[in-house]
């Protein structure tokens, strides 16, 4: 998928989400960022702003809204709920620390490019919380293998099983073993080729199953999946990092200062 098309959809994002809400920054989501992607992939984006003064205040902060786009979906959260989805290591809010596609409100830019300059320290915060993640990841993708949702009905009546979710099943294994092995967080998201094709195989049916053949495999790769885990539960303890935890807090802090700065004129504020 080329470039400026991906660029026309993040511009096209940030100017129908601009219109309602003070706008952070517009980020890609999904296959382009893993180069799993095919030629009729969505582009799904994930959409971080500021809130409101009085939603500041009154600690009424719960903006979570999915807007259907002409060619994926754009996915709005307010920056509460990314500081506190990085914190958990979520490996969905991880990934746009080190996406290629994004546009950032001039207003915040400095400061986001701090929060990217230190994307693989804040990826390696809290490594046990990343790795119970991705293995979060992996079971809802091993769930959704044979249960028709509207994403997939279509893909599960045709094949009798979503290759999408078994493709996905067999990445995230391959993120979490590599991550397990002290691969950075780059790495882990943008799998070598041999891998890749492997995974798109499967992904787009050239690798077909029956549906026998893709419970095997899916529960194969589980198997896989619960003994790094288990061993990897069984060795290490949860350790965090508190000064990259602060730095967080502290460009989240600072976002919203610059916003609430900008609204009542205030050009100087003391800590």
């Amino acid at each position: 998928m080329k470039y400026n098309k991906i660029m026309e959809r993040l511009q096209h994002d940030y100017a129908v989400t601009r219109a309602k809400y003070e706008v952070l920054g517009v980020f890609l989501f999904g296959s382009q960022n893993y180069n799993c992607q095919t030629e009729t992939s969505d582009i799904d984006t994930k959409v971080i702003v500021i809130p409101t003064i009085d939603e500041m205040i009154t600690g009424a902060i719960k903006i979570n809204e999915t807007i259907s786009c002409y060619d994926g979906e754009i996915t709005v959260f307010d920056i509460k709920h990314m500081h506190d989805y990085i914190k958990k290591q979520n490996i969905n809010f991880l990934e746009i620390l080190f996406t290629d596609y994004y546009i950032i409100n001039p207003k915040y830019q400095s400061l986001w490019e701090n929060m990217r300059k230190c994307a693989e320290k804040i990826a390696h915060l809290n490594e046990f919380a990343a790795v119970q993640c991705i293995n979060g990841v992996f079971m809802n993708k091993y769930k959704k293998l044979f249960h028709p949702v509207p994403s997939n009905a279509e893909a599960i009546e045709k094949y009798g099983y979503d290759g999408k979710a078994l493709a996905d099943c067999v990445r995230l294994y391959q993120v979490a073993s590599h991550y397990i092995q002290g691969c950075s967080y780059a790495e882990c998201l943008k799998l070598d080729d041999e891998i890749v094709n492997y995974i798109m195989n499967i992904k787009t049916y050239k690798m077909k199953f029956t549906v026998e053949e893709a419970q095997k495999f899916a529960e194969f790769h589980k198997g896989k999946m619960d003994y790094i885990i288990e061993e990897y539960n069984n060795t290490h303890e949860e350790v965090v990092n508190y000064d990259v935890l602060k730095m967080i807090d502290r460009i989240t802090i600072d976002c919203c200062r610059a916003y609430i700065k900008g609204r009542v004129g205030i050009e100087y504020w003391p800590d």
